[in-house]
């Protein structure tokens, strides 16, 4: 197998296992998130394990305790926001309060008022998109 497709099958076990006990930090081995089998005695995979933790780590989608770093444990891991957000599933008490795109639209839309011509609407909500999406 390519290291790419061990890597995302990686990724999947190390995200899920994180999300499911978030935000509690917890030892991850790869056996334990079933990235390998409780007996394989192979080196290649807990090297591919420990680089993907590494590599998450310095993109800062988890954190863990690095000083007590080992090839088969990672102590104290937890998803970050950044990771939380890479999953697009940010828990309600630490999302940003902003509006949904939608609503905002809404209010733009509504508040031009039944007076202004089309004309006007339609530069108004032209501008409404250029602030959002600029």
């Amino acid at each position: 197998m390519h290291n790419i497709t061990e890597f995302n099958r990686a990724c999947k076990a190390i995200f899920s296992a994180l999300y499911d006990e978030f935000p509690v930090p917890i030892d991850i081995t790869p056996e334990g998130v079933g990235f390998i089998e409780e007996f394989d005695i192979h080196e290649a995979p807990r090297v591919l394990f420990g680089a993907t933790m590494c590599f998450l780590a310095d993109e800062q989608f988890i954190i863990y305790d690095r000083g007590r770093d080992n090839m088969h444990l990672k102590s104290r891991a937890r998803l970050t926001a950044k990771g939380l957000a890479r999953l697009q599933r940010m828990p309600e008490g630490i999302q940003p309060q902003a509006s949904p795109l939608i609503d905002r639209l809404r209010i733009a839309t509504n508040s031009i008022g039944d007076q202004v011509s089309k004309t006007a609407t339609s530069e108004t909500v032209s501008q409404v998109l250029k602030l959002i999406f600029a």
